[in-house]
């Protein structure tokens, strides 16, 4: 029993002696000189041999020896072995211990780590995935917002009837803009011709002017036997050639056209070497011209351009008199446009102002009647 007691006490002071150990100094004899390789004495001074130091720790605040084995203080630190002031070192053993603690915390640390990264990262993916989800959501609600293109073009229509209807400037009715506008609501009437009877006089019939939608073309000037008012700009003597070709060629095409038949191709290109000369000479002189007389010229050469065009058509040639000669009221001048595709062109003759601001106010009283009735 005793041998088995002294095993453990000693088995308990190895354990501690490996848990806490200091450093142990080795005594030199002071008497026991060194002597160097030629005889002599060398002075030396005291020699430790240590265990290998690994970090440093403070010492206890109670600092008072409780026994010892073998100069080693089993419970605490001394007070008369510590040469260094608390300085902690570890054995092999222990430190081998530490540093694999060490390596599995750290390999710890750095899966969770990875782990937590991939974690990160699949929520940045998930997020892109939302974010992607509403801009589609975004982009669907804009489109399902935003006008379309017939939309604009229904505003625009509806815009462009409410001017009519109302009071809309001179300029607008004498170009024609007002008239199609109330009759383009007008041809949406299952029956565009059933409105009121008002009749039209032969001056407004003649005033008005009929062109195809698919141009700018008209003959719109087939009055009065085809005469020009020339402007004073174009009645100078070096317009005096080619004015008067083109006048005598457009009075006779007039008179085919009013005779049921066609204008001859040859005049009408004559027709348009003409007015290119009338053209090349009127820029020759316009630093002489005042700013409204060069305007007035060139208004009038677009104008007869448009003109040769309209000659040049022989739809709008043939019904440029017959639609006249069969309109009565406006309700005719509607089944005209219905049947024909025209539409009205603008106020070109001289006169022709006056009739188309008669005509606008009979056109706007047809088509106000004309909705209220029932469909």
């Amino acid at each position: 029993m005793r041998r088995l007691a002294l095993l453990l006490l000693i088995g308990t002071a190895c354990s501690l002696l490996a848990q806490s150990p200091v450093p142990v100094p080795l005594q030199p004899d002071p008497r026991s000189p060194v002597r160097g390789t030629t005889g002599g004495t060398v002075d030396s001074f005291s020699r430790f041999e240590y265990r290998p130091q690994i970090g440093f720790h403070q010492p206890s605040p109670i600092d008072a020896p409780m026994g010892g084995f073998g100069g080693w203080n089993l419970g605490g630190w001394g007070n008369w072995d510590r040469p260094y002031g608390g300085v902690f070192v570890q054995d092999p053993f222990n430190g081998y211990l530490t540093g694999v603690a060490s390596v599995t915390a750290a390999t710890g640390q750095y899966w969770n780590d990875i782990q937590q990264a991939r974690i990160t990262r699949e929520q940045a993916r998930q997020m892109s995935y939302d974010t992607a989800r509403q801009r589609v959501e975004l982009e669907a609600w804009y489109e399902s917002r935003k006008m379309k293109t017939q939309d604009l073009i229904d505003n625009q229509v509806r815009t462009d009837l409410e001017r009519a209807r109302r009071d809309p400037p001179m300029t607008e009715i004498w170009s024609g803009q007002s008239l199609n506008a109330l009759l383009n609501n007008i041809l949406k009437h299952p029956r565009p011709t059933s409105g009121p009877h008002i009749p039209l006089s032969q001056e407004i019939l003649q005033g008005i002017n009929l062109i195809d939608r698919t141009s700018r073309a008209n003959i719109s000037l087939a009055k009065e036997e085809g005469r020009i008012a020339w402007p004073l700009g174009l009645q100078e003597e070096e317009f005096d050639e080619p004015r008067e070709r083109f006048s005598k060629l457009f009075a006779q095409a007039i008179s085919q056209i009013n005779s049921g038949s066609l204008p001859e191709v040859r005049d009408l290109r004559q027709m348009r070497r003409d007015l290119e000369t009338m053209q090349q000479k009127l820029e020759e002189q316009i630093q002489t011209l005042s700013p409204g007389t060069y305007i007035s010229c060139r208004r009038t050469l677009n104008q007869l351009r448009e003109q040769l065009a309209g000659l040049s058509n022989p739809s709008l040639c043939r019904s440029c008199q017959t639609w006249r000669q069969k309109a009565r009221t406006v309700a005719d001048v509607v089944n005209v446009c219905l049947t024909t595709g025209l539409h009205f062109g603008p106020a070109v003759a001289p006169g022709d102002e006056r009739a188309y601001t008669a005509f606008y106010f009979q056109l706007r009283n047809y088509e106000r009647a004309l909705m209220s009735t029932p469909r």
